[in-house]
């Protein structure tokens, strides 16, 4: 309690008692008013000494919020220089790792080099020029069947390696770019494939191809790929750990992209539809084009919310916040929070965090040059987008000719391609280890356990897909985020499973076996499905009404270039 005499006698001698005043990180602070040992003043001058009043006349504030003032003044101390500093730092590490100054530079014959032998599947890069020439030799005459299946083959081979090279040239480029940039740029390279077969497909109109791709992407790596690394890393350790600084915020975008494309799908079955029937007796339920607006509509402004969850959350594992919470009531913590900001004041570098992986990553060599190394990503793209147009040009004649559904072409056939390398990697891995146990000189085993499929998912729901929509858009395009129930429904149930798998970031060959047998599930369903005949005429690049006075001459769904079995 605080009491004050009213006779200005009291008032002149210790009649003022100030309540007991707790103890607060801001008295480490240099204040504002306090005179420097190296100013060049005597003394405080006439306004700072009336201004500044003695420490017997300071009176504990009443307000509720005097608690917090000990509390914002760190805060503003971290935001104000760590922020500013922490800026500074980053720029020169960035500018540091990519010339590398006092390391050895690697030279472009060095680099070519270890291009050329970094795999064994560069031999079949041997297809890549079979399959340019069967594609643009004598292109719009008449072509034989065997045609077909050899231009599907041979782009099919040429896809492995140039595969393999992407996320290998993403694996080097990380030495110069950092840890975090570095993933983001292999996961992006490592998506490369399935990214250029969606936008062929696009170009082409052939939505309902399209979106089982997508689909079959997420699951493959989500249930296959996983399942198959628990094992083969599994048959020699107990228990792998998935090493991942964020797989918890991986697990909530991965959700968020899932769920994301349950709520179209429940919008749509509220619409009304239209029973046609075509020349083969055929039945479908359509939407008219303005339910159709209204779907692409939606679709394209939940696209552009999903770019922005992507955007932040890679902003975050960028830049992440400081690893301390200054928010902390413990007196104690703060104490060292504001001697650490003190200090960090006069320091010439802050550490922040990764530090540790970026200086693990400085300790390796590249094995390229990193102005080859950008070239070697952009020729590598541009190859796998013409080899895609290769695949998508010969897909629907081999689909047909082999008597294989849309469906499960989508769901499991495409998504293969660009898992193909890295089964071959793992075949020729297990044969080596036999081999080698055999000969009585077993090899140490290998981690293959890693979180690199939820994070190609989450970037494959959350940004080449809503890319893929307003792209679409731009293109005059129907693409939309109206998927069929089927794939929704396998895509939840492997978002569901691999999060609970890896849950405790642990691996065994158990788990990837179930999540080998929920894929196998998928796809013997996958193999029957016929498709919802809801979306039979959301596939036609056109007006659904023209669409459906074809049907009304006589025309039948395969005729107008939808639904085809």
């Amino acid at each position: 309690m605080i009491t004050k005499d009213s006779s200005p006698s009291a008032s002149q001698s210790n009649d003022v008692v100030s309540a007991p005043r707790s103890f607060s990180p801001v008295d480490l602070l240099p204040s504002s008013n306090s005179q420097s040992p190296f100013s060049l003043h005597a003394g405080p001058s006439r306004r700072e000494t009336e201004s500044v009043p003695t420490p017997r006349e300071v009176v504990q504030p009443t307000s509720a919020l005097s608690p917090l003032r000990g509390v914002l003044a760190p805060i503003q101390v971290v935001i104000g220089s760590r922020s500013v500093s922490r800026a500074k730092a980053q720029a020169a590490r960035t500018k540091q790792r990519w010339m590398r100054p006092g390391k050895r530079c690697i030279g472009v014959r060095e680099s070519l080099k270890n291009i050329a032998m970094f795999s064994c599947l560069n031999s079949l890069l041997i297809f890549l020029p079979c399959a340019f020439a069967l594609y643009y030799v004598d292109k719009g005459q008449e072509e034989p069947k065997a045609r077909y299946w050899a231009t599907f083959a041979c782009s099919f081979l040429a896809i492995m390696p140039l595969d393999k090279l992407a996320e290998w040239g993403g694996e080097q480029m990380s030495h110069y770019v950092g840890p975090n940039v570095g993933d983001l740029i292999i996961v992006t390279m490592h998506n490369a494939v399935e990214a250029s077969l969606s936008l062929v497909l696009l170009s082409e109109c052939r939505l309902r191809l399209l979106q089982s791709t997508i689909i079959g992407v997420v699951l493959l790596n989500l249930l296959l790929a996983p399942g198959i690394a628990f094992m083969v890393g599994g048959g020699y350790i107990r228990h792998q750990e998935i090493k991942s600084k964020f797989l918890g915020l991986s697990h909530v975008l991965l959700i968020i992209g899932v769920m994301s494309l349950i709520i179209p799908v429940a919008f749509a079955s509220a619409l009304r539809t239209t029973e046609v029937t075509d020349s083969t007796g055929r039945v479908a339920d359509i939407l008219t084009d303005s339910q159709r607006g209204q779907l692409l509509g939606n679709s394209r402004g939940l696209a552009v919310v999903l770019l922005t969850i992507y955007v932040s959350s890679r902003t975050f594992i960028h830049r992440p916040p400081p690893t301390k919470n200054p928010l902390d009531d413990d007196e104690e913590k703060m104490i060292r929070l504001t001697k650490r900001v003190l200090a960090a004041r006069s320091a010439t570098q802050i550490s922040s965090p990764g530090t540790e992986s970026e200086e693990l990553i400085d300790d390796n060599e590249p094995k390229i040059n990193q102005w080859l190394g950008v070239v070697l990503l952009a020729v590598v793209l541009v190859l796998l987008v013409f080899c895609a147009q290769f695949l998508v040009y010969s897909t629907e004649h081999v689909r047909v000719e082999g008597n294989i559904g849309q469906e499960f072409f989508g769901l499991i056939i495409l998504p293969i391609v660009s898992f193909s390398a890295d089964a071959a990697i793992t075949w020729i891995y297990l044969i080596r280890r036999k081999m080698l146990v055999h000969l009585g000189k077993p090899p140490a085993p290998e981690l293959f356990a890693s979180a690199r499929g939820i994070d190609l998912s989450v970037q494959f729901t959350l940004f080449w897909t809503p890319v893929i929509v307003l792209i679409g858009w731009w293109a005059g395009k129907p693409m939309s985020l109206y998927f069929d129930t089927f794939e929704v429904v396998a895509m939840l149930g492997a978002c569901f499973v691999i999060t609970q798998v890896t849950s405790d970031s642990k691996a065994n060959w158990a788990k990837g076996y179930a999540l080998f047998g929920f894929y196998v599930i998928i796809g013997l369903f996958a193999y029957q499905y016929p498709g919802e005949t809801r979306l039979e005429l959301l596939d036609v690049c056109g007006s659904v009404a023209e669409a459906l006075a074809k049907v009304a001459e006589g025309a039948s769904f395969a005729d107008i270039g939808i639904g085809s079995e």
